[in-house]
């Protein structure tokens, strides 16, 4: 009985030790509380003992696993003064067709948060020049092969979404640059 328990209590803890996978709904029962379900058990034990049910109680020789740490990782962005730099930056590049298209591709993010691959999706519908807005429906998304597909529906039902555009950005996409940022966004 020692035995089987320590092993479910030893499986318990590797549960509840996996990281959770993005996009993946975790199942019911994965045992994050797993020291809280032993101590039930072992005052179940201790009752059946009191009771003379049982002779000894197999829980007080189980090794409880520990649960690992779990570190964060910190979302990067920039802050005021490194926005600035990076704009000053771009503003600084020569003037050539491949500069100015990643000069549009950054602006065009940065005044949108999108994320790239719902960027890579974009076509030229989902730009609304008289509203001065972007829709955000789909995404791009890498298959095995190393093959992007065009998904239908943004990473999650609150990525779909309608981004006000401002009007520096839209002047981008209006004027001289629209043909650059468009050729690189397919749009």
């Amino acid at each position: 009985m020692g035995l089987l328990l320590q092993g479910t209590i030893n499986q318990w803890a590797r549960n509840a030790n996996t990281p959770r996978l993005r996009m993946v709904i975790e199942k019911k029962g994965n045992a994050k509380d797993y020291k809280l379900l032993f101590n039930y058990i072992k005052r179940i034990l201790d009752h059946g003992m009191q009771l003379d049910a049982i002779d000894n109680n197999p829980a007080i020789q189980v090794i409880i696993p520990k649960l690992k740490q779990r570190t964060t990782t910190k979302i990067k962005y920039f802050d005021k003064e490194e926005l600035e730099t990076f704009l000053s930056f771009l503003g600084r590049l020569a003037d050539t067709p491949i500069n100015n298209m990643h000069i549009s591709i950054y602006r065009f993010l940065l005044a949108t948060g999108l994320r790239i691959s719902e960027c890579l999706a974009l076509s030229q519908s989902d730009i609304d020049f008289n509203d001065h807005t972007v829709s955000i429906t789909k995404t791009v998304i890498r298959v095995i092969n190393k093959a992007e597909l065009i998904q239908e529906g943004a990473k999650t039902t609150e990525s779909n979404r309608l981004v006000t555009l401002d009007m520096d950005t839209m002047a981008y996409l209006k004027h001289g640059k629209r043909d650059k940022i468009t050729a690189r966004l397919a749009l």
